[in-house]
């Protein structure tokens, strides 16, 4: 998994983003009526973006002040404010064990901010890493351009660079209804 600062011009180079447990994303869709004349002449359902959850054994700090607004001062002290400057990004990756080896882009993520727990270690039972992770709950909305996400497949053009730079296509995207 990797995440790219949105810019101006396009998305910095893609920042490796370690220790993904799991990301869920689910469609939110709005039902666009088209009507003429009092009478319901066509629909269709217009995604409106997605939004999930991405689990992590840890939140990296290149992260946390790339895309949360987090800021450290000279003696390492990492601080958030009430009202942090937050970062649009790109986010991509790739499931382990995905028999197709499938690569995926949401291009304009932003998340909020990750709450705080933990748990201590009971002596008779052990550590159990899972108790220690954190989650962030991110929002992929589209582009000015109508994009949401990408996906490419071993053997596609786009492969073997896919984490090296954000893929846009080589095509103006057509928004069919608005």
């Amino acid at each position: 998994m990797y995440y790219a600062v949105k810019a101006a011009d396009g998305y910095a180079t893609p920042v490796a983003l370690p220790g993904a447990i799991s990301l869920t994303m689910s469609a939110n869709t709005a039902r666009k009526i088209l009507t003429v004349d009092e009478t319901e002449a066509g629909a269709a359902e217009v995604l409106v973006n997605y939004a999930g959850e991405l689990t992590l054994a840890r939140i990296p700090d290149a992260f946390r002040a790339d895309c949360l607004g987090e800021q450290t001062d000279g003696n390492g002290m990492k601080y958030e404010t009430a009202a942090p400057v937050t970062a649009r990004f790109a986010l991509l990756f790739e499931f382990d064990g995905d028999a197709h080896a499938t690569r995926h882009v949401f291009y304009n993520c932003s998340v909020s901010r990750p709450g705080v727990a933990g748990r201590t270690v009971v002596p008779d039972e052990g550590p159990d890493p899972s108790q220690n992770t954190e989650t962030l709950t991110i929002t992929a909305a589209a582009r000015s351009d109508g994009l949401v996400r990408a996906r490419c497949s071993p053997g596609d053009a786009a492969y073997d660079t896919w984490f090296e730079g954000v893929s846009l296509p080589a095509f103006e995207p057509e928004i069919i209804y608005t």
